[in-house]
């Protein structure tokens, strides 16, 4: 559905989301412009965050009490290509390929997928598709399936507020890594599809400078 909003407009709506909450909504997918000045949707709220990074830099970690690594998922067989839920799938697929070498990818060796992040029921914190490591470093990955219609903001901003609600020093002692592991957020998505289209577009400039800002980094792939 096309959306129609002055600049300001749009603005005042997005100042008023929590900032740990606003890869969810709508307004991070829009893929239109805004009616008085034309800016892209996506750009104006990339700008405005680079103007107002410490509503990003200062989300707050969940403290969670039970374990992140669940045990079971190493058992776990891939679903059926006939499953609604093909991004769990294409996770799943890319979890038993790359499980046990980190030098067959971008991305490293991947440890787990979908990571619960929640304290308890009611927290709003959801589950980290991928996680992998390489050369020292642990991915936060932000997975979209090949056709998927989510805008690259959507995709880094998923991605980076899950690399700060994790509880930092559990979750690195839960998968046996060193307690000064970086942690990179990590959109993985399918090289010349939307995503990848858009973060190189240079209509996307600001979407750039604000991935760069917060040390999110991209990893395309070509298939599985």
């Amino acid at each position: 559905m096309a959306q129609d909003y002055d600049r300001e407009e749009f603005l005042s709506t997005i100042r008023s989301i929590d900032a740990s909450r606003l890869y969810e909504r709508d307004e991070v997918n829009y893929t239109g412009r805004t009616r008085d000045t034309k800016e892209l949707y996506t750009e104006v709220i990339a700008k405005y965050l680079l103007e107002n990074i410490d509503i990003l830099k200062t989300i707050p970690a969940h403290k969670r009490k039970y374990k992140y690594f669940i045990k079971k998922h190493l058992e776990r067989e891939i679903p059926p290509e006939n499953t609604p839920r093909k991004e769990e799938r294409l996770a799943i697929q890319l979890f038993h390929k790359y499980r046990y070498r980190e030098d067959l990818s971008d991305f490293g060796r991947i440890l787990d997928y979908q990571v619960p992040l929640k304290v308890n029921r009611p927290d709003f914190a959801g589950k980290i598709d991928l996680i992998s490591v390489k050369n020292g470093k642990l991915r936060v990955l932000e997975l979209k399936v090949e056709n998927s219609p989510e805008t690259m903001l959507r995709c880094a901003l998923e991605a980076y507020t899950y690399s700060r609600v994790l509880w930092k020093e559990k979750f690195l002692k839960d998968y046996g890594l060193p307690p000064k592991t970086e942690i990179i957020p990590t959109p993985l998505v399918f090289k010349n599809k939307y995503q990848y289209t858009e973060y190189y577009s240079e209509d996307h400039r600001y979407l750039q400078e604000l991935m760069k800002t917060l040390s999110i980094q991209p990893i395309f792939i070509s298939g599985i």
